[in-house]
């Protein structure tokens, strides 16, 4: 079990491999947990972001205030519920995706066959999960970029203050973002790494239910 508790502007990254992963973060924080046993789910209070890769049971999460949730469930069922102005984004290749959002909130779910792919110009988010080939984002300004990628590879580019997050179990998930972005990758088959140009955060998660969110390294 590997779960991360943090107070205020922080960052959580928690890799379970065999039971369960979960953060709980309070104050615009990042929780990102990848749980291949059991089940991963994220509890983010203020303008956090939740994101969960649950490939056995279930992921859902939870975000109370212009949180962005993703799950993607290969199982059995992933839900969002997200209360303002928030986006959720579900791809449920089991039984059932379905999003509830409350005000001027985004529901995407996509891509089961081949590629998915979102170019959002500025301020946008990106959101694409491939379970066949490559899921990659592009994002040119203060933009978010999640991708999914089973199958090959998963890579984000975001230009300025963006945050990649690439969860791939196959191949190689890395991350490449231009100026003060956060990047995130848990690669459990092959190779995880992530490129910055300065003031980075490198948060890598370890396979076998451990949690490395110290001694961050810059290339």
């Amino acid at each position: 079990m590997g779960h991360i508790t943090c107070s205020n502007s922080s960052i959580g990254v928690a890799s379970a491999l065999s039971d369960v992963a979960h953060i709980t973060s309070a104050n615009s924080d990042i929780g990102v947990a990848s749980a291949l046993g059991d089940v991963a789910h994220i509890t983010s209070a203020n303008s956090g972001i939740g994101v969960a890769s649950a490939l056995g049971d279930v992921a859902h999460i939870t975000s109370a205030n212009s949180g962005i949730g993703v799950a993607s469930v290969l199982g059995d069922v992933g839900h969002i519920t997200c209360s303002n102005s928030s986006i959720g984004v579900a791809s449920a290749l089991g039984d059932v995706a379905h999003i509830t959002s409350a005000n001027s909130g985004i529901g995407v779910a996509s891509a089961l066959g081949d590629v998915a792919h979102i170019t959002s110009a500025n301020s946008g988010i990106g959101v694409a999960s491939v379970l066949g080939d490559v899921g990659h984002i592009t994002c040119s300004n203060s933009s978010i970029g999640v991708a999914s990628a089973l199958g090959d590879v998963a890579h984000i580019t975001s230009a300025n203050s963006g945050i990649g997050v690439a969860s791939a179990l196959g191949d190689v998930a890395h991350i490449t973002s231009a100026n003060s972005g956060i990047g995130v990758a848990s690669a459990l088959g092959d190779v995880a790494h992530i490129t910055w140009a300065g003031s980075r955060i490198d948060s890598g998660g370890q396979p076998g239910g451990v949690a490395n969110t110290s001694s961050p390294t810059y290339p």
